[in-house]
C-alpha cells in the first residue's frame, strides 16, 4: 500500500501513520491482531483517537495481508470550550495598550481581523467589508468610528 499513491501528504503518513505503528508495536505486537485490539482497547484515550489507531491498523493489516476484523467505535462529541467574560477581560488587559484597543474593539463589534482597518494619523479604526479592496476605499467602508482619540493616548505612551 503506497500512501503517497492514494494522494496522503508526508506528513500525514509521518504523524499518523508512523507514529502511531510504532506506538502500537511498542505495546503489542503488529501481526497479531488480537494484541493490537487488547492494546487499544486498555488505552485510556479517546473514541476519536481509538478509531484513528483502528484505521492506521486496519492499513497495516491489508498491507501485510492479514485478517482483521475492523471493530466499531463511535466518536463522542464534545462542548467546545468558552473562556468566561472574567477570563476575556484578564487577557485583554494584560495586552499591549494598543493592541489592547484593537483586539477589544474585535470582540465588542464582532469584526474578524481582516475587517479592521486603522488609521494611526487621524486615530480613526474603519470596519470594511472583506474583500480584495483597498483598506481605505470609502465605498467598501461600513462604519467609521472615532476612537476618543485613545490610540492617541496610546501613543504618547
Amino acid at each position: 500500500m503506497d500512501l503517497k499513491k492514494k494522494g496522503c501528504k508526508e506528513t500525514t503518513i509521518i504523524q499518523n501513520y508512523g507514529k502511531v505503528l510504532k506506538n502500537i508495536a511498542k505495546f503489542s505486537k503488529l501481526n497479531n491482531p488480537d494484541s493490537v485490539l487488547v492494546y487499544i482497547a486498555s488505552k485510556d484515550i479517546s473514541e476519536g483517537r481509538r478509531e484513528l489507531m483502528v484505521d492506521v491498523y486496519v492499513g497495516y493489516c491489508k498491507w501485510k495481508n492479514i485478517p482483521f476484523f475492523k471493530p466499531r467505535y463511535k466518536r463522542q462529541d464534545r462542548l467546545p470550550y468558552v473562556p468566561l467574560e472574567i477570563d476575556i477581560e484578564a487577557l485583554l488587559s494584560a495586552l499591549p495598550r494598543k493592541l489592547g484597543i484593537l483586539t477589544r474593539t474585535l470582540k465588542e463589534t464582532g469584526a474578524r481581523p481582516g475587517e479592521l482597518c486603522v488609521d494611526a494619523k487621524t486615530s480613526i479604526v474603519s470596519l470594511i467589508s472583506l474583500g480584495f479592496f483597498n483598506c481605505w476605499d470609502r465605498y467598501h467602508v461600513r462604519h467609521t468610528i472615532k476612537f476618543f482619540s485613545c490610540l492617541d493616548k496610546a501613543r504618547h505612551h
